[in-house]
């Protein structure tokens, strides 16, 4: 009798474990408890009880349903193993714990979702099934964990994906988490060299999954998936990091510790001295206050150090700022009077501080910043009250439920369509955290634009210190590349040079034609950036080259006195490149007109003539000018100053671009003031 193959085996025996645990569902959930799960599961819920008692929280716990999940998940992934061997139902287990032990999780809908967020994609569980048994968010979250696979193979992220994804996440924000939760069990699950798969999943964690938790506030859950990505992608930086953190508590422990009785010392001196309704406060009062005051020292991760460390183009080794101090106070007021305390102690860093209590970030994110100069250390410092601790470490979600338990969608504008694909489509991992971090401290705004007699008004969310060009660009690209003169707050500013720090209202008049700036170099703002990335990639390659680049080109070309069809005619190639870099803003208008005078001075068509000028200037900075200009644009074949300031200067004509050149040049001088041309003839 033959024998079946090996797979049918591990088929049948998988169908016949899933066959036993579900007819042992109907006896009670509770017995998966006494399964080779039960462990965890006993564990998962004694987090929750404990949880729920701690934070007070409102509505019910279904234990019956969570374990009826449980053995669902068990049944479903029978059979099915990790690659280290262990049975697949360890890993939405292993989800589920974190997500309880370590993000204070006791929402049942959200641990459900994380027991069955594998079993739809790997065991085909029909997701009706799911709403039915356990209702529409845990469906909800399942068909998110299930559809939020948005990178493929090669990395790219199309329309349909991005929507997909959008419209997930601004229903449930808690999608976010269970899936960076999911993500950050599966790169502990690697080994310390990891797979090629195994190192996309963590370059999508770092691109993708981390800079959208830090703009909605899942500061605790991005730094740790943040740091575990960070360690299998780059091991060596990983280890120099943790270096630098180990040296700088050894160095700086005598000196926090200091620093911690110092401000418990004077913190205490000033209650002595502080009257409150009922007087002055007795010396238990004070001593409780003083106790209430928490005091942590705190210093960042690895991955921390290695990106601020990119962003100021600093070697990792150069990074100084590691020792920092965290201040937990019960109430707001105390905030302000640790900002007190600390000035008496020490010189205040006034380009250090940050006061996101007066002026919160967008994702409600609440803090004191400052830096103090200790002797010779800079210490950096956060002061906020316990709740604000919460939520810069959980996120305002942790505090949205009703009174009845129900989940409320926190009102977060940072989940707005606009500011999500900004960093769904940025290419660099650098642009995606630049955008997600200048995305943070964006505020409500207007720009009035003026067209033609009418007014057109468009409602913004702009960050601070943005320029006019800046603002116009998030309002509307197309009409920004019209801009003839702006006013804020009653003033008339430079469009490009000024910053506006807390921008409200912008008035901005248009001309009818566009005008060529040098876009890519100086708008600076990521945001901005990233809308004037996206209108370009939104016409054709033709409409991007007539609207945009062309019009650019000319413009820098005439700088050097050179004519666009001419130098595209003997030229074409490195015109064309010029053209695309503009139009992808991976060239600026500057850089593409130095290489285009470049590569004219060098392209030689016979015959190659020599063309001397005799110049006469009645000013040392007139005859410099020119000089330069010279330079800049041709290829001298002697040049030689006399001393009565009189320049004789032997100019090769290589080719028809020059020539054309040559006589642009000469009109243009030949209305300077100042200026004679006394020779000018072929040698």
């Amino acid at each position: 009798m033959d024998m079946p193959p090996i797979h049918m085996k591990v088929n049948l025996l998988r169908t016949l474990g899933q066959k036993a645990i579900r007819l042992g569902a109907s006896a009670s959930p509770r017995s998966i408890l006494s399964s080779e799960f039960g462990r965890e599961l006993s564990e998962i819920l004694d987090i929750v009880n404990r949880s729920r008692v701690e934070q007070f929280a409102q509505g019910q716990f279904d234990e019956h349903k969570f374990l009826r999940a449980a053995r669902i998940c068990a049944a479903e992934h029978e059979g099915q193993m990790r690659n280290s061997g262990v049975k697949y139902a360890y890993h939405p287990i292993e989800v589920c714990k974190r997500l309880a032990k370590d993000y204070h999780i006791n929402d049942q809908n959200v641990l459900i979702a994380a027991l069955l967020h594998d079993v739809v994609e790997d065991a085909k569980y029909p997701l009706s099934r799911i709403e039915k048994e356990f209702g529409s968010t845990v469906a909800l979250l399942v068909d998110g964990m299930t559809k939020i696979e948005q990178l493929d193979i090669d990395r790219t992220i199309n329309e349909e994906n991005i929507n997909k994804f959008i419209t997930l996440l601004s229903r449930d924000v808690r999608l976010l988490l269970i899936k960076m939760v999911d993500r950050g069990v599966n790169l502990l699950d690697q080994e310390p060299v990891i797979s090629e798969s195994g190192r996309k999943n963590a370059i999508e964690a770092l691109d993708f999954y981390v800079p959208l938790a830090r703009l909605v506030g899942f500061w605790k859950a991005a730094s740790h998936l943040a740091d575990l990505a960070f360690q299998k992608i780059y091991p060596e930086r990983y280890l120099l990091g943790r270096e630098m953190i180990a040296k700088s508590k050894e160095k700086n422990a005598g000196l926090l510790a200091e620093i911690e009785k110092k401000i418990r010392d004077r913190y205490r001196e000033m209650l002595k001295k502080e009257v409150y309704k009922d007087g002055i406060l007795s010396d238990l009062a004070i001593e409780n206050k003083v106790r209430q005051i928490e005091i942590r020292f705190h210093s960042p991760t690895p991955q921390e150090i290695d990106s601020i460390t990119a962003a100021r183009l600093l070697h990792i080794t150069d990074f100084k700022d590691v020792a920092m101090i965290q201040i937990i106070t019960p109430e707001r007021v105390d905030c302000h009077q640790m900002v007190y305390v600390l000035s008496c102690l020490a010189e205040p860093i006034d380009s250090l501080s940050r006061d996101y209590i007066g002026d919160p970030k967008i994702n409600h994110y609440e803090a004191l910043h400052r830096g103090n100069l200790f002797g010779d250390e800079t210490i950096r410092v956060q002061i906020r009250t316990q709740r604000m601790q919460e939520t810069a470490m959980y996120g305002e979600s942790s505090l949205t439920y009703d009174t009845s338990g129900n989940f409320v969608q926190p009102d977060l504008p940072a989940l707005h369509p606009v500011n999500l694909r900004r960093i769904l489509r940025a290419e660099t991992r650098y642009d995606k955290m630049q955008i997600a971090l200048g995305t943070e401290n964006i505020k409500k705004a207007k720009v009035y634009f003026e067209v033609e007699g009418k007014e057109i008004i468009r409602d913004i969310m702009a960050p601070h210190d943005i320029t006019p060009l800046e603002m116009a660009i998030l309002a509307d690209p197309a009409m920004a590349m019209r801009l003839f003169s702006v006013i804020h707050n009653g003033y008339r500013y430079d469009i490009e040079g000024h910053r506006i720090k807390r921008p409200t209202r912008l008035f901005v008049s248009l001309t009818k034609e566009f005008v060529p700036r040098d876009y890519f170099a100086t708008v600076k703002n990521p945001l901005a950036r990233a809308d004037l990335l996206e209108w370009l990639n939104s016409l054709s390659s033709e409409e991007r080259k007539e609207r945009f680049s062309t019009p650019l080109l000319k413009a820098v070309l005439s700088k050097y006195f050179m004519d666009h069809d001419l130098v595209r005619t003997y030229l074409f190639d490195e015109v064309e490149r010029a053209l695309a870099g503009i139009g992808s803003g991976k060239l600026s208008m500057k850089v593409a007109g130095i290489a285009l005078n470049q590569a004219s001075q060098h392209l030689e068509i016979p015959p190659v003539d020599i063309y001397k000028l005799i110049l006469n200037a009645d000013s040392y900075e007139l005859r410099k000018r020119i000089e330069d200009m010279l330079e800049t644009c041709f290829r001298l074949h002697s040049k030689t100053l006399l001393p009565d300031g009189q320049l004789h200067a032997s100019l090769i004509m290589a080719n028809p671009i020059q020539t054309d050149r040559l006589k642009k040049m000469m009109k243009r001088l030949d209305n300077e003031r100042g200026l004679a041309i006394t020779t000018r003839y072929p040698h």
